[in-house]
């Protein structure tokens, strides 16, 4: 009954085009191709054009998470603009992709539509300057990275615009970090120490929250060869601030080549 649902949703989401589009691709959590009753999303592939396969990615409800491009879809190849969408229907991120790796721009969203996040990619790696913003339109940080680490000096901000915390990096001693009350004033009291919680609504939701991230040949290597991934958060509080970022632990396999995995 599930799967009859699933392709009458299809023929309607496609216009009755069957023709149009190649069959769907069932995927679960970790983008593997499965069984239409054990996929959590699938995939439509429209047919070849001179700009690639025009591919769209949807919820089993028909929600709309992905469209873009591939140059080939054995092995896929990504190309061209490729954009992720909240279950709203908004967009939630946005970056162009040569030769497989996100380059350029990168832009996220709020389900209301104000920017989360701006930055850089180069060759698959955040590079350059990058900025996060609070739901309310203030500056949340800034700093820069090269070759997909943050370096030099970061800085952190209150919802209210005020400084919270500066943070150098790159430093013979290790990192510093200098934080400030909301009135401005040094923060002087005790720190809590920096935890490494499992992702909140265990994996199920940390693979739904990969989904707006855009991947690199790294991770999706890992995931052809079944290496299993680790989601976690790294919270860091004090005096009313954090810093809460998602992480994706791959264990490095030995390599000749620097930086590879």
């Amino acid at each position: 009954m599930k799967t009859l649902v699933l392709i009458i949703g299809l023929f309607c989401l496609s216009g009755g085009a069957i023709s149009q589009s190649m069959p769907a691709i069932y995927l679960n959590e970790q983008g593997e191709e499965v069984v239409p009753d054990s996929a959590t999303h699938y995939r439509i592939i429209d047919r070849k054009t001179d700009a690639g396969y025009t591919i769209r990615e949807h919820t089993i409800n028909g929600t709309l998470l992905l469209r873009g491009t591939f140059a080939s879809i054995d092995p896929v190849w990504r190309t061209g603009l490729f954009t992720w969408y909240h279950p709203n229907g908004t967009k939630a991120s946005q970056v162009h992709f040569e030769d497989d790796e996100p380059a350029g721009v990168y832009v996220a969203w709020y389900e209301n539509g104000k920017v989360r996040e701006r930055g850089q990619f180069e060759e698959g790696q955040r590079t350059g300057r990058w900025v996060t913003v609070h739901r309310n339109g203030q500056k949340r940080s800034e700093g820069r990275y090269l070759y997909g680490r943050p370096v030099g000096e970061w800085r952190y901000y209150y919802d209210n615009g005020q400084l919270s915390a500066i943070e150098l990096l790159n430093r013979a001693k290790g990192p510093a970090l200098a934080f400030f009350n909301l009135d401005g004033s040094p923060f002087v009291g005790k720190l809590q120490r920096r935890q490494m919680p499992e992702f909140p609504g265990g994996s199920r939701l940390c693979w739904i929250s990969l989904a707006a991230i855009p991947s690199t040949r790294a991770t999706r290597a890992a995931r052809a060869s079944a290496v299993k991934c680790t989601c976690r958060t790294q919270l860091v509080r004090t005096a009313g601030w954090g810093r809460c970022g998602l992480y994706v632990v791959w264990p490095r396999r030995p390599t000749t080549k620097p930086g590879a995995w």
